[in-house]
């Protein structure tokens, strides 16, 4: 694949600076965001590009995500489980919590740059972030399980810095919250408001 991969060098300044960078300089139509350590199955591009191209009125397409625990980065991958969503209502799920990794997702690029970039002041979330403004924006997202992706957790990754990563989840649930007092589609909603309420009784939990 080498003719076809273009890499591109930058100092480490975070996850949304490296993605930023990779928007700024992608060509394609579509846009799909792969961590170092996550997998993709062998049908994941195919099936995601698939539906958007049959499907012109879908601008994200969100596939299952299978957990594995690994010991290391190249270590032997103990399967978890899935990441289930269970309302079709994506606008929902991202005023609950993060729903998914970034590359379970795959958008359309002229949205994504209508969307604008990941924000850079954020150590953890930023792709939390990114989609929920696109729900905020009305961009219509399709939940499927006719593929998945590969989300591996190990004791370097990103995710397992537990007090980060609780500090950015309180920093989304203030942020959800101030967005969804003036979102029209919340107001039409208690089930919304349910929902943000358990996803701060979830971090407060974990907190505890």
């Amino acid at each position: 694949f080498q003719e076809h991969v273009t890499y591109i060098h930058q100092e480490n300044a975070g996850l949304s600076a490296a993605r930023n960078t990779g928007m700024r300089h992608a060509t394609g139509k579509y846009l799909l965001f792969l961590d170092a350590d996550d997998l993709l199955a062998p049908n994941t591009i195919p099936v995601q590009t698939s539906i958007l191209e049959t499907q012109p009125d879908v601008d994200i397409a969100i596939c299952q995500t299978r957990e594995v625990l690994s010991m290391g980065p190249d270590g032997p991958l103990a399967p978890i489980g899935f990441w289930w969503l269970v309302r079709d209502s994506i606008p929902l799920h991202l005023c609950h919590f993060n729903i998914a990794p970034p590359h379970a997702y795959i958008i359309r690029r002229h949205r994504a740059l209508e969307n604008g970039f990941f924000d850079t002041t954020l150590r953890a979330c930023e792709d939390y972030d990114f989609w929920f403004r696109c729900a905020v924006r009305g961009m219509q997202f399709f939940s499927h399980a006719q593929t998945y992706v590969v989300y591996r957790k190990h004791h370097k990754s990103m995710s397992a810095n537990k007090k980060n990563q609780i500090k950015h989840d309180i920093i989304m649930h203030h942020r959800t919250f101030n967005v969804m007092q003036k979102w029209e589609f919340a107001q039409n909603s208690y089930q919304i408001w349910i929902a943000h309420a358990l996803g701060c009784a979830i971090t407060a939990l974990r907190c505890a």
